[in-house]
């Protein structure tokens, strides 16, 4: 998520600057010393980045969904679960793959399976509220 928000960033900034220098350009010049090809072909091009950019935006946003679901459901709550969250938000795509290939709860989740969520209780050595020994 972050490095696809900082190149969307990056690319809207560049496609910005090229068109107001375009403007200046236009007002400075008429328009039969301008040539047509010069000033378009670049703006054309810095806008396909653009829409290259929010495109890997879109489907990272997607993958983010996916990622909070598997986060919200394949892990106990508490520490464990506000961890798994911040990796799944700032660290999108590492954090997919690496669940998609080493937990089966997330590829359940992918799947729209139905899936348990583990309880404290169910962990090895996991305490107990109210069971002091």
């Amino acid at each position: 998520m972050l490095i696809s928000l900082s190149v969307l960033t990056s690319a809207m900034e560049k496609y910005e600057k090229k068109k107001k220098k375009i403007m200046r350009e236009n007002e400075a010049y008429s328009r039969q010393n301008m040539s047509p090809g010069g000033a378009g072909m670049s703006l054309g091009l810095l806008s396909g980045f653009m829409m290259v950019a929010i495109l890997f935006f879109v489907l990272e946003l997607i993958l983010v969904f996916y990622a909070v679901m598997i986060a919200l459901r394949c892990t106990t709550g508490g520490a464990e679960r506000m961890i798994h969250l911040v990796l799944a938000i700032i660290f999108t795509l590492p954090y997919m793959l690496i669940n998609l290939v080493f937990n089966r709860c997330a590829v359940g989740v992918i799947r729209n399976e139905p899936v348990e969520v583990p309880k404290v209780t169910d962990l090895p050595m996991g305490y107990v509220p109210g069971n002091h020994v």
